[in-house]
């Protein structure tokens, strides 16, 4: 028996890895090496929205407001795209809240 965790689970571990990884590195104020794993999982996919939005936090710290502007934007677009299932519209509420306040910094 194949089992799922053989392709598509590693991919999505490897996503949230990359992730948490970036997450770690932006709260101990490693912007630079955050951003290099936020982007790493668009390589794979370009809708990663969590991707998106934590580099335009990090391009915000390190005074790039265009790209951090651009990002969250794009952040934002791709909130939809994910797929309609119960815990990713829980999900979706609390994220798309989180860009919200996030964009208030560019108004």
């Amino acid at each position: 028996m194949i089992s799922i965790w053989s392709s598509v689970g590693r991919i999505l571990l490897i996503f949230i890895l990359y992730l948490y990884l970036g997450l770690c590195g932006y709260k101990l104020g490693n912007y630079e090496p955050s951003n290099v794993k936020f982007s790493r999982p668009l390589n794979e996919s370009e809708f990663i929205t969590q991707g998106y939005f934590g580099m335009a936090k990090v391009y915000k710290k390190l005074g790039e407001f265009d790209k951090a502007k651009e990002n969250m934007e794009t952040s934002e677009e791709l909130i939809g795209s994910k797929r309609e299932e119960i815990h990713n519209e829980f999900l979706n509420e609390i994220y798309l809240s989180k860009v919200v306040e996030f964009k208030k910094h560019f108004n």
